[in-house]
């Protein structure tokens, strides 16, 4: 499985006869996994759904925003009257000595005296899962698309910090075979230990980029270690070869770093 990008938009729509729904996904990206839903879903209970059918699809990490667009064209309502409201009324106007005489157009006129609710449709919530389904599958699309490019800037430059590495490690041996040991010093500290580490650490990001499942975080922690090898070498080096060497591999892995910024 090849990386995944943060940055993708999705679109899904279902029409029937009574309803239509419109679902659109679009993300972008974060250190975390971010999810808000907007639009107007008929029923706030609904939302837990949506999101769990989110989480099923395979999220690990980005900002998503899911909007969910209703048009009912035919429903059917639960109304029921609001009795304690009516008697309080009632009571109220009797105290004052009014005249209890209202039409029952004046009276539904008043603001809380019938509840109205709609009814659940499972089709209604058949229907916005399909076409969250839809866009899901078209956002995923995308941002495969991107993690394809992100991945081949990520491998063309892992493959130039391996080279530099080659050449580093040689310049050293040959110094070192020389008796030029201390051309690679600065107060006597030694430089192999940078070297150990660098190399488990380009090892150690081949291993990951071949795994499956989200690498992002995972490499990115690897990059680190890498640029911070590489500036304890060069701190320690004063050889020129070498140092050019390190300063590649030192830029090599920063610019990893910024394009994994945007893989899940």
């Amino acid at each position: 499985m090849g990386l995944i990008g943060m940055t993708g938009f999705g679109v899904g729509q279902v029409s029937l006869p009574d309803f239509s729904v419109r679902v659109e996904i679009r993300s972008w990206n974060s250190k975390g996994l971010d999810i808000s839903i907007k639009g107007n879903l008929p029923f706030s209970s609904w939302e837990s759904i949506i999101r769990k059918d989110l989480l099923l699809s395979g999220l690990h990490r980005g900002h998503i925003r899911v909007d969910i667009y209703v048009k009912i064209r035919n429903a059917e309502y639960d109304v029921e009257f609001n009795k304690s409201f009516i008697n309080s009324l009632l009571e109220a106007l009797k105290r004052e000595g009014l005249e209890v005489n209202i039409s029952i157009s004046e009276l539904f006129s008043i603001p809380d005296v019938l509840y109205v609710e709609m009814k659940e449709d499972k089709r209604l919530l058949k229907a916005i899962r399909s076409a969250l389904s839809f866009a899901i599958d078209g956002w995923n699309k995308q941002r495969q698309k991107e993690g394809r490019q992100m991945e081949g800037l990520v491998r063309g430059q892992m493959k130039k910090a391996k080279s530099l590495f080659e050449r580093l490690s040689k310049r050293v041996r040959l110094l070192d075979a020389k008796g030029s040991f201390e051309d690679l010093q600065t107060k006597g500290k030694d430089v192999f230990e940078e070297l150990k580490r660098l190399e488990m650490n380009l090892g150690l990001f081949d291993k990951v980029m071949e795994g499956s499942g989200p690498k992002g975080k995972e490499l990115d922690f690897i990059s680190q270690e890498i640029l911070r090898e590489a500036n304890t070498f060069l701190a320690k080096v004063v050889d020129a070869k070498a140092s050019r060497y390190a300063l590649g591999i030192k830029v090599a892995a920063d610019r990893i770093r910024e394009v994994l910024q945007n893989v899940e």
